[in-house]
């Protein structure tokens, strides 16, 4: 096994052929700053993904803290493992907006753990701000119906009871039948919708 240090492999790394590059990951002794480490990953997904989340495994395995941003750039690539691994070690700690784009691929131990971090405590799905309910729809004839409930406004005359009160004076307009003919109005005494039937052709 030849051994390989930080410096030597990200010196080197560039002009490598790809199939030296997977060789010598195995024969590296430590990492280098985040940022390095970053490039080289980064580098690596352009040919194989596979051996890109490889590399970024070990790397978090190592101790490597990666920025939010960084994270989100390999989060569809390594596993759940490593994602939550990475996560949790973010430096500096995610935002909620950040949060929200990778709740979905970490676990609830992990995503909580990031949040704490974060500086919210609430356990998963209570934690990021919830987004206003959209307002149920309500037919025409609800509508309507809430119309003619509110306080203040004319409500629909009721229907004729079918009995006369016997105060003709107060009866409101209505029809009638009267000398053989349907009338409107008051003054009436034959034919009644209310009940009023003095005479003949009442209802």
């Amino acid at each position: 096994m030849r051994e390989i240090s930080w410096d030597d492999f990200y010196e080197r790394f560039f002009d490598w052929a790809e199939s030296t590059r997977r060789t010598r990951i195995g024969d590296l002794t430590g990492y280098g700053p985040a940022d390095e480490v970053y490039d080289i990953a980064m580098e690596l997904s352009y040919d194989d993904d596979r051996t890109a989340a490889r590399f970024l495994g070990r790397a978090a395995e190592a101790g490597i803290r990666f920025t939010p941003e960084q994270i989100l750039e390999f989060a569809l690539i390594v596993d759940e493992k490593t994602l939550g691994r990475m996560a949790k070690a973010a430096d500096p700690a995610f935002t909620v907006r950040e949060l929200e784009e990778i709740e979905s691929l970490l676990s609830e131990a992990d995503f909580a753990a990031a949040a704490r971090k974060s500086g919210l405590l609430q356990p998963k799905k209570a934690v990021l701000p919830k987004k206003a309910a959209r307002p149920e729809k309500i037919g025409f004839l609800a509508k309507l119906a809430a119309v003619f409930a509110m306080p203040g406004e004319k409500k629909r005359p009721a229907r004729p009871s079918g009995r006369c009160s016997g105060d003709c004076a107060h009866c409101p307009p209505h029809y009638g039948y009267r000398y053989g003919r349907w009338y409107y109005g008051h003054g009436h005494q034959y034919g009644c919708e209310f009940g009023g039937n003095k005479g003949d052709g009442g209802l």
